[in-house]
Formats: structure tokens, C-alpha cells, sequence
């Protein structure tokens, strides 16, 4: 049987070891990234090795591969062993530092998605609707909040659930309830970009240089220099100019803003 060494991010100086499923056997390899069953909970880590041996009673498999290539190097990963042996650290919490950011559509994997749960990871950024159904019943049975988003998102069509939140009480909760009934159905969609963002920025152009920076063949530096204290204080940057030379060069200078 197929066994894999992982390191997981817990305060304990060992390793776990897990079975490999075969439809992960080609992608479980020292230095990739997996998701491990941890008691009540899944956890990514490590793997440390790979071996072949008897499957140890209460061996649990694992519950994905990660990554399709090693996510930690073989180098890394045995200077971050070597590091934990000499620092008496956990090895999981050592490679925990050096695992790559979690993306979104694997932190989804570690827990399941419901009502409450908050954006993690990287990517895009989703945020929840609720839209209501063709259910017809159950109307009479609600008071208060609940009733009245059902009758305003039938009203105006699908809302997002942080602009109800706003209008107060406990919008979410009244929500969930709705979506237990059957009465709406929450989505995530994704969140709007910002405009700002929505050109892309030209980028900078060097400047050109003067003759003396030509000659010289030195880009121009600059000191900061605070005046003392005034009615309105100021702090001056001068060009330094190359060495050697003679050239005067201008200072400019603006207002302390602090």
C-alpha cells in the first residue's frame, strides 16, 4: 500500500501518515500540497515522502492533491526539515511559512460552504444573492423581517445579501430561514471590479537624461532636509550632483503635511 509522510500545520513535532488513493498516486510526491482529514476537520499540508508499506491500523486517506507539480522544491523542502530538526520546531508549522497562499476554490474544499461563510483565499471576489422561487405556500407562517424581504425580492428581483443587511435587524438570519423553507435560493456571483481599475495604467517612461547625467553616466540622487520649526515648516529635497563637478544644481521643496 501506498503511504504518505505529511507534514501538517499543528503544534505537533511528527509527521502524519495517510494513504494514497490511486487516482492521487501521480500527484502525491515529496513537496506537494494535499488535503488531509484532521480529526472533525481537513487541513492542508505537506508531503514529506512517499513509501510503499503495510496500511497501519486507523490509516485515513487523503482527501485531495493540491498541486500538479511539487509546490516546495526538493531543496526547500529539505532545508525547511533541516531547519525544524535544529530549531526544535514542529515541521508542519515550519512548512506552513513556506507553502504558497491558499486559492480560493481549495479553501472552499477544506469546509463546506453555507450562509455565514467569509471569502478566503485567493481570487476573484463573490458575494451572495439571494433570489427567490416559483414556491408557492408557506408565506403565511412568516413575520417581520423575513416576510418583508420575500416581498421585496419577488418585488425587485435578486438582491445581494449585504445590501438587505444594511437596511438592519438580522437580515441573514431571516435569510437563511427563507432558504430553508425553499422559498429563495442563495447564490454566490462575482463581485463588481473596481472602475478604477477597469484601464490598465500607462506605464512610467524613463526620463531623459540631462547632458551632465550623460557625462557623467550617473542617474541623479536626492537628500531630504526638514527646516526648522516655522510657521509653516518645510522639508527640501536637493538633487546631490555627480561627483566632482562643479554644476549648481536647483532645489524644490513642500509643505510638511504632518
Amino acid at each position: 500500500m501506498l503511504l504518505a509522510d505529511v507534514a501538517l500545520p499543528v503544534p505537533v513535532a511528527r509527521a502524519f501518515t495517510y494513504s494514497v488513493p490511486e487516482a492521487m498516486v501521480a500527484r502525491v510526491v515529496a513537496g506537494s500540497r494535499v488535503v488531509c482529514p484532521f480529526q472533525a476537520r481537513r487541513l492542508i499540508g505537506v508531503v514529506l515522502n512517499v513509501r510503499d508499506g503495510a496500511l497501519p491500523d486507523g490509516v485515513r486517506a487523503l482527501a485531495a492533491a493540491v498541486d500538479h507539480e511539487p509546490a516546495v522544491p526538493e531543496d526547500l523542502l529539505a532545508f525547511l526539515r533541516d531547519l525544524a530538526a535544529y530549531y526544535f520546531a514542529p515541521i508542519g508549522e515550519v512548512m506552513r511559512l513556506a507553502l504558497p497562499p491558499v486559492e480560493r476554490t481549495t479553501a472552499r474544499e477544506l469546509a463546506e460552504p453555507s450562509l455565514f461563510d467569509e471569502a478566503r483565499g485567493l481570487g476573484d471576489r463573490n458575494v451572495q444573492w439571494i433570489e427567490a422561487t416559483s414556491k408557492i405556500g408557506g408565506e403565511a407562517a412568516l413575520r417581520g423581517q423575513a416576510a418583508a424581504i420575500l416581498a421585496y425580492v419577488r418585488a425587485a428581483g435578486a438582491q445581494p445579501v449585504a445590501k438587505l443587511q444594511t437596511q438592519g435587524g438580522a437580515a441573514r438570519a431571516a435569510v437563511k430561514r427563507l432558504a430553508d423553507l425553499g422559498l429563495v435560493v442563495v447564490q454566490k456571483r462575482q463581485a463588481p471590479g473596481d472602475p478604477f481599475f477597469a484601464e490598465p495604467a500607462a506605464r512610467d517612461v524613463p526620463h531623459e537624461p540631462t547632458p551632465s547625467q550623460t557625462a557623467t553616466g550617473r542617474e541623479p540622487r536626492f537628500f531630504c532636509t526638514a527646516s526648522p520649526a516655522a510657521e509653516k515648516p518645510r522639508f527640501t529635497f536637493v538633487p546631490l550632483p555627480p561627483p566632482e563637478s562643479a554644476i549648481a544644481v536647483p532645489s524644490f521643496s513642500f509643505p510638511r503635511l504632518l
